[in-house]
């Protein structure tokens, strides 16, 4: 059984994971959705003594390999094991996660099409649009209320790294995608019910 595989891209707090449920609520049968921020390399005491100076948003924080390697089993119709990350420690955690193979498959992150070898293993690359209003208000929620940040290094982070690596990695890989979704507080995701129609011909294949 091969795969279709979907990879979802835009900036952080564009709202990736939130289509990604919304693309399950739709289709109504079984997808594999996996994160690329499982992949996050562990930090080590320095870094982490220091973690309001690491950057998150570009693609040596990531086991880029370990990545790959993973979805090259999955597009072969294997089963693999992905790792899992824990963003109040900054590290990577003993738990892993099998996934077996899927029909569909929907894979989210900021830097997914930012490799070449990584974009080459989509079969339609989406990406995620918001304003950045959007984005700083939904990334600070985040932050503040599932990873036990505070607001200073919140703020710096985003004004050191996250905007800067976005304008680097992610605004320009925008133009090269199958198919852009608006995702502000007041849209009905426009683009969401093209995808699922696509998902769904594939689904009847």
């Amino acid at each position: 059984m091969k795969p279709f595989i979907i990879g979802i891209s835009g900036s952080s707090g564009s709202g990736k994971t939130h289509v990604c449920q919304m693309i399950k609520k739709n289709i109504n049968k079984p997808i594999i959705t996996i994160s690329m921020d499982n992949f996050y390399k562990g930090l080590n005491e320095d870094e982490k003594q220091n973690v309001e100076s690491y950057n998150f948003d570009e693609p040596e924080a990531l086991d880029i390999q370990l990545f790959i390697d993973c979805i090259k089993k999955l597009k072969q119709g294997e089963k693999t094991e992905i790792p899992t990350y824990d963003f109040k420690t900054h590290t990577r955690t003993k738990e892993k996660i099998l996934i077996e193979p899927s029909k569909i498959i929907i894979i989210e992150g900021i830097l997914i099409f930012c490799v070449e070898e990584v974009r080459k293993l989509f079969d339609i690359k989406v990406f995620i649009d918001a304003e950045i209003s959007t984005i700083i208000f939904r990334r600070l929620e985040r932050d503040l209320m599932e990873r036990g940040r505070d607001f200073y290094s919140v703020k710096t982070q985003y004004k050191n790294y996250v905007q800067p690596s976005y304008e680097k990695y992610i605004k320009p890989i925008k133009k090269t995608c199958d198919l852009v979704i608006p995702n502000e507080d007041d849209t009905d995701f426009i683009g969401i019910q093209t995808l699922c129609e696509i998902i769904n011909c594939k689904l009847k294949n």
